[in-house]
């Protein structure tokens, strides 16, 4: 199978297992790491970890003794490898946030690249656990990337957490106000509890704090 076929099946498909089948005699690196994060996806662990680690991918690695609940272990993975790298350090920064110690805080750019996946891979994998301590925390990161209540609420709203969803994208309303993309997450709450008024509603305010936010637009077509 070419890797176009490859691509669909993993990055849109999401059919992990067959991107497994597709990828496991192949030899090209591309293919390899595609074959490591299907089993990933899986909850293979423990041949991820394997493959990471022959791949020389620290951090993904590590990752999969985290999601193992084996925190020390995924620690002392990443302080053996490159503690100062981008993904590392927020690696490390996130064990402190779910193991109860002294808080290494992570910077900006880190929260916005990894804390919504991190967490939407937490749900995959069964760790609310996780989440829970997430989110005693979202002051802590909002602090740092003010975006990070909507992190949090659009990732809830997707694993179909509404009511913590909705608690969430009210607190990144109380911050980022002008932030189109949140009324537009609200409207899709009000939409699910069947309120359409009000997600009309919530829709205009996206578009105008926004000048036109296409998909608020769109959607309030669809609305009336």
């Amino acid at each position: 199978m070419d890797k176009k076929s490859i691509s669909k099946l993993f990055y849109v498909d999401m059919d992990y297992e067959n991107a497994a089948v597709q990828t496991a005699r192949e030899h090209d690196r591309w293919c390899c790491e595609i074959f490591a994060k299907s089993l990933m996806y899986q909850g293979k662990l423990n041949e991820a970890y394997f493959e990471f680690r022959q791949l020389g991918l620290d951090y993904e690695a590590g990752y999969c003794q985290l999601l193992k609940g084996l925190d020390f272990m995924a620690e002392r993975v990443w302080r053996m490898s490159n503690p100062d790298a981008f993904d590392i350090s927020w690696g490390l920064s996130l064990i402190t946030f779910l193991n109860g110690g002294k808080l290494k805080y992570p910077l900006y750019f880190q929260i916005r690249s990894f804390l919504e996946q991190d967490i939407d891979m937490f749900y995959r994998m069964g760790r609310e656990d996780y989440v829970e301590k997430l989110l005693g925390h979202a002051t802590v990161f909002a602090q740092i990337n003010p975006e990070s209540f909507k992190f949090f609420g659009r990732v809830l709203f997707h694993n179909a957490k509404y009511a913590l969803a909705k608690e969430l994208l009210n607190f990144s309303l109380d911050v980022c106000f002008k932030d189109p993309e949140t009324h537009f997450l609200i409207a899709g709450l009000h939409i699910i509890n069947g309120d359409t008024s009000a997600a009309q509603k919530s829709l205009k305010t996206a578009i105008d704090v926004s000048d036109g936010y296409y998909p608020a637009e769109k959607l309030l077509s669809n609305l009336r």
